[in-house]
């Protein structure tokens, strides 16, 4: 089968709907139908309408079975080459489950490898010490990479984005990296703006880096003290004379109680609490872009919030009150429990979770303190995973499953991180408050630029620089597609996608790049992009 031939029969799976005798709504029809694409007409975007893309992201039908269903299956076939259960767990905790985290799962079971993924500061992460030692500003402050910067050195600018690449993609303490992705994204902050080069790599390190698996309240008491946050949303210049709203409304919305449980009376009331909290102005201060509280700037009268009264004549403590109430109050740390408890829920269940899962994690909240661990545990306990379905690789987890699925090692950080841009991915690159949507129809419509990644991400051979020499060198196609399907899905290959790639190797399976090819494939195969 020759490659058009196999992207052909792919277009056509994905097309399918098209193809049924049903007429398809309206929206989705194409305003005059394709020519035959080519397999660079479809890697590279022309002649394709974007609808037909959009429904080529459509569920797959393996994607519409939990775990209980796939037991079922396999009961039923006999095959106990690998465990759903234990997959789906290792899924979650990971950017990707490559044959050596499946083995240790499968060494530990599914408990001991949960307890051992959350209890992160016990795994040995040497091998990712080494790789970021070439950072120069992970522990900087920011008046150490401002003057970095007055002096010409721009580079240390981008240590931020790229050192989060790969923690992302090489640390052992895999799930403690997916849940720093999971609280960057909910305590966005955008790079682009103002001081923000400056400023966010110490948020990262001491707000999100620092409680991604600790306690909420502390989490967000630390976020409440960035100067990060405070510049991003705009609470820097707040006043007694000019309150500035913008930081309290996200404070409520976004990082607590979620829409509709609090007034616009409380916001006016919370901006009051939060004047003269900002940070240290001064350049030639040596604490420069630290926090710093203003008294003269603060408006030292009563205030109330949320039916609490806070008594005239207080200074920084009045915000903190505030911080109180939203976490710990009887009344109101229900329903912060609730908002966090769904997003966690989809982060680490999957897709619109179950109210009683959302429940217990929201009732672990309380009953915790915040305790992030033991919310995360209940998400992805064995009696809720096993009724979980899979979800959609957003594109950095896309990009960094492919880094993790054979050894690779990255020089030059351009290449991937145009690739995220290219995808709409990139860390830190979006401007809104809310993080980077975790949800399927946000993402759904990006397949193009997923093909045109799996394209070429193994088919270059110089940065990333992977070693395939496991899929190189003296071997038939049956043990070729054998190391495939345990290297890049885990002992899980679809029928559909083993035909498909074993025709296509086969072809010329002598040629290093009709396998490197056949790798790219794999990459954009429907399977690959759920987890």
């Amino acid at each position: 089968m020759g490659i058009q031939a196999t992207i052909q029969r792919k277009v056509s799976e994905f097309f399918q709907p098209f193809t049924t005798s049903d007429t398809p709504p309206d929206e989705l029809v194409a305003p005059s139908p394709p020519a035959r694409p080519s397999r660079r007409d479809i890697l590279f975007g022309r002649g394709v309408p974007s609808a037909l893309l959009g429904a080529a992201m459509s569920i797959p039908a393996f994607a519409e079975k939990t775990v209980e269903d796939e037991i079922s299956d396999q009961y039923k076939s006999g095959d106990k080459s690998y465990d759903p259960l234990l997959r789906r767990l290792v899924d979650r905790c990971t950017y990707g489950a490559s044959a050596d985290d499946l083995k240790l799962a499968k060494q530990m079971g599914y408990d001991e490898y949960l307890d051992y993924q959350l209890d992160y500061n016990q795994i040995d992460d040497g091998d990712l010490n080494d790789r970021l030692s070439d950072f120069q500003s992970l522990n900087w402050s920011a008046k150490q990479l401002a003057d970095a910067a007055n002096e010409g050195n721009y580079e240390v600018f981008y240590e931020a984005i790229n050192s989060t690449i790969v923690r992302s993609a090489y640390s052992k303490r895999q799930l403690y990296e997916r849940m720093v992705e999971f609280w960057r994204d909910h305590f966005n902050i955008y790079i682009e703006k103002d001081y923000m080069y400056y400023v966010l790599p110490t948020d990262t390190r001491e707000v999100v880096r620092k409680h991604a698996l600790g306690k909420f309240p502390d989490m967000l008491w630390a976020s409440a003290h960035s100067p990060a946050m405070l510049i991003y949303l705009d609470n820097d210049p707040s006043s007694k004379e000019a309150p500035n709203q913008n930081y309290a409304r996200e404070l409520m919305e976004l990082h607590t109680l979620g829409v509709g449980n609090y007034t616009q009376k409380d916001v006016e009331e919370v901006a009051r609490c939060f004047t003269g909290y900002s940070f240290v102005w001064e350049y030639e201060a040596a604490n420069w872009g630290t926090f710093k509280f203003y008294g003269w700037a603060h408006d030292r009268g009563k205030k109330k919030v949320l039916g609490r009264e806070i008594p005239k004549k207080g200074g920084v403590e009045d915000a903190e009150i505030v911080l109180d109430i939203l976490t710990a109050d009887p009344n109101y740390a229900p329903i912060t429990g609730q908002f966090i408890g769904r997003k966690l829920a989809n982060w680490l269940w999957g897709y619109n979770p179950p109210q009683a899962l959302v429940d217990s994690i929201a009732d672990t909240y309380v009953s915790s303190g915040g305790d992030i661990k033991k919310m995360a545990k209940v998400a992805l306990s064995q009696e809720w995973l096993a009724q979980s379905l899979p979800k959609l690789k957003r594109p950095y987890h896309l990009v960094m499953s492919t880094l993790r699925m054979v050894p690779s090692t990255i020089s030059d950080f351009w290449g991937i991180r145009y690739t995220l841009s290219l995808m709409g991915h990139e860390p830190y690159q979006w401007a809104p408050p809310n993080g980077y949507p975790d949800t399927l129809d946000f993402w759904a419509g990006g397949l193009l630029p997923r093909w045109r990644y799996g394209s070429y991400i193994y088919s270059q051979n110089y940065n990333p620089l992977f070693n395939l020499k496991a899929f190189e060198g003296d071997m038939d196609v049956k043990k070729f597609m054998n190391r495939l399907k345990t290297t890049f899905f885990g002992g899980k290959m679809t029928n559909s996608d083993k035909e498909i790639l074993e025709a296509y190797v086969s072809e010329d399976f002598d040629s290093e790049w009709r396998r490197r090819e056949t790798l790219g494939l794999a990459v954009s195969s429907s399977n690959f992009q759920w987890y």
